[in-house]
């Protein structure tokens, strides 16, 4: 069952924009949200008041048209890290969802609703005793399909959906799947089958377009240096080659970077610079790394973005 974690699309470099005040911030995306030119997105972003310290950041992001598609506050300013209430609006300007974060999680209550106006769910996410996983359980209260018929009452009923080239179907029993349910997403030409208890996955098989079948107890993995977190910490320590020029600048660099499938690494974004030199240094050391454990989604390898600070502090005296 896909949750309804729905990705709020964090950690973007800021760009100027003289349309803006000199205390705000933009960046423009394409259509994937990767960020893009001026000319060529199809949403973009403000960061208020960037260019001084506050312990949240307005953010706010809009269809090319102008019109709101997102409001909410982010702890930090280079990357989102989502606090409080996050709102999100069709085109129309019909909102289409309300959700709640803490430090960048999702936690409390959920709302979803169609372009028209009606509502389309009603749920909660909960809190999240491992730290491994992306969120907490999320609870289903009630569902509406677009026909606005209610299929699932005071956190029970028979859920199906289709949406997106993504369908999937189950019953919901006290608010969580349970027994088996099917699913299929064209976008991937994947089907699969999961058995739940208790909201619990117990066991799912995903079939790929040749027919080839993945078994999983996670619905999603991260991608993770193979030898643990704390080798690769230890490997830049001991191999990221400061510049001379730069041998005075210290301070914290933040990388994105794509996990491959294959486990390569690429595609670096640098959100928080300490100069050309560092972050060049940084990038190298991490694509010098051999040994990385790719994310998997129902149990097939996928691209995954990953983002890691990396601290360049004096010597100790």
């Amino acid at each position: 069952m896909k949750k309804f974690i729905f990705l709020i699309f964090a950690f973007f470099t800021i760009l100027n924009s003289s349309a803006q005040p000199d205390t705000d911030k933009i960046i423009y995306f394409d259509s994937i949200w990767k960020e893009t030119t001026k000319e060529n997105h199809f949403y973009y972003r403000i960061v208020k008041n960037y260019h001084s310290t506050h312990d949240r950041y307005e953010i706010n992001d809009y269809f090319k048209s102008g019109k709101i598609q997102m409001t909410g506050h982010s702890t930090e300013k280079d990357r989102l890290k989502e606090i409080g209430e996050f709102v999100f609006y069709h085109e129309n300007g019909n909102k289409s969802i309300s959700s709640n974060y803490d430090h960048g999680m999702l936690l409390g209550p959920y709302v979803q609703w169609y372009k028209d106006g009606h509502k389309k769910l009603e749920g909660e996410y909960l809190k999240n005793d491992n730290h491994a996983k992306l969120e907490g359980p999320f609870k289903m209260i009630n569902y509406w399909n677009p026909e606005h018929r209610q299929l699932v009452a005071n956190g029970n009923g028979y859920f199906t959906e289709t949406e997106n080239q993504i369908s999937e179907e189950g019953t919901i029993l006290n608010g969580f799947p349970n027994g088996e349910w099917k699913g299929e997403n064209q976008k991937r030409k994947i089907s699969y089958i999961e058995n739940y208890k208790n909201g619990n996955l117990i066991s799912g098989v995903a079939t790929d377009s040749i027919n080839k079948k993945y078994r999983y107890t996670e619905l999603v993995t991260r991608p993770k240096p193979r030898k643990g977190i704390q080798h690769f910490y230890k490997y830049i320590s001991k191999n990221l080659k400061i510049p001379k020029e730069a041998a005075d600048v210290y301070g914290q660099i933040l990388l994105n970077f794509v996990v491959e499938k294959n486990g390569a690494v690429n595609e670096f974004t640098v959100l928080r610079s300490l100069g050309k030199l560092l972050d060049e240094a940084a990038m190298q050391v991490i694509r010098d790394y051999p040994d990385w454990e790719p994310g998997t989604s129902r149990g097939i390898y996928v691209r995954f973005l990953y983002s890691i600070p990396i601290n360049i502090a004096p010597p100790k005296k």
